[in-house]
């Protein structure tokens, strides 16, 4: 199909602002987007088969709510066990509120105060 057979649509200004185009160009242009679409939701079932593989193949079935209690704890105790465990624990002072925002919480409750009338 040659470019000959496009009509360009223009308005006043001469900028191109439409296109006529034949059918059977139409439709090939058709053809192509539904292929690449296609294309997308391969790759989209690809990536949620990826998905589930890290999520370790849990599903709904597998959601706490729908787990007895004793599952629950074997399913918690498996999350706990995978992590590492030699890592150094941190001091008091590392976690307290202080070291995390320092002045901030101060702040905050002078700030309040000056606003209660």
């Amino acid at each position: 199909m040659s470019t000959m057979e496009i009509q360009y649509i223009s308005d006043a200004a001469g900028n191109s602002v439409g296109v006529i185009v034949p059918i059977a160009l139409w439709r090939e242009i058709e053809s192509e987007r539904e292929t690449a679409y296609q294309g997308s939701r391969e790759t989209m079932k690809k990536e949620q088969t990826e998905a589930r593989k890290h999520t370790n193949g849990s599903s709904q079935k597998d959601h706490p709510r729908t787990m007895s209690p004793a599952e629950r704890a074997r399913t918690y105790r498996a999350w706990a066990e995978s992590h590492v465990r030699n890592l150094p624990l941190l001091s008091d002072e590392d976690i307290s509120r202080e070291s995390m925002y320092g002045d901030r919480s101060v702040n905050r409750i002078e700030a309040s105060a000056v606003l209660i009338p």
